[in-house]
């Protein structure tokens, strides 16, 4: 209901020549919807990967949203990761925060949480590898989600 209210006013705007004013409104209203996904699946959020993500984030106009995937063995420290100082401080900038529990790979895992939706604008992963072999495939995540993934070392 909101889409029609915004696209109907930006439409009497353009209607009376307000062209600016018309777009204002639209592109505020697809700004909204997009979402940067930082996928992790790390016991540990670290703040230094959290500043980078949100800046990026902001950069490419999308709003940075943290997925925790976890094993069932980890699903324990659900309510301590919940009430974590770094993850109340992401909430206080406005980042959103999930925990979702997962059985696969991490790439199989995000895929399975992000296939309904269609509001991603890129995805960040941790590029994890055994012995110098990437174990996510990122062309695959790219080619099922039809948005850039940004791969990042443990630098961060």
């Amino acid at each position: 209901m909101k889409i029609m209210q915004n696209t109907m006013a930006a439409a009497a705007f353009a209607e009376e020549g307000e062209f600016l004013t018309a777009s204002d409104i639209l592109s505020a209203e697809n700004d909204q919807k997009k979402r940067v996904i930082l996928g992790i699946n790390d016991l540990e959020i670290k703040p230094k990967l959290i500043e980078y993500a949100n800046e990026l984030s902001k950069r490419v106009g999308g709003q940075l949203e943290v997925l925790q995937i976890l094993t069932p063995s980890m699903i324990d420290k659900t309510y301590s990761f919940m009430n974590d100082p770094e993850v109340n401080m992401m909430r206080k900038k406005g980042i959103g925060y999930k925990i979702i529990t997962g059985l696969g790979t991490l790439e199989e895992d995000l895929l399975t949480y992000l296939e309904e939706k269609r509001d991603i604008l890129m995805v960040l992963l941790k590029n994890i590898g055994e012995e110098g072999k990437n174990t996510l495939d990122a062309m695959q995540v790219m080619d099922q989600l039809h948005c850039p993934v940004v791969m990042f070392s443990d630098i961060l």
